[in-house]
């Protein structure tokens, strides 16, 4: 398996969690890219503004 070099783009599943918000704020800090997925992007929509432009927020469907 190969490592994420920085500024990568990195995935996390269920982004607007505690744990998740935490993990992704450090990475970001690190200089990687992040892509998070939640189930609905309107209610989670502020999470664009406060990671700013390293992080792109997707609305999964798990059906």
């Amino acid at each position: 398996m190969s490592s994420v070099p920085p500024g990568g783009l990195l995935l996390d599943t269920g982004a607007n969690g505690y744990l998740a918000s935490v993990t992704i704020q450090v990475f970001l800090q690190h200089g990687y890219r992040f892509l998070g997925t939640v189930c609905s992007a309107q209610p989670n929509a502020w999470m664009k503004a406060y990671f700013g432009s390293k992080f792109e927020l997707v609305e999964d469907n798990v059906t």
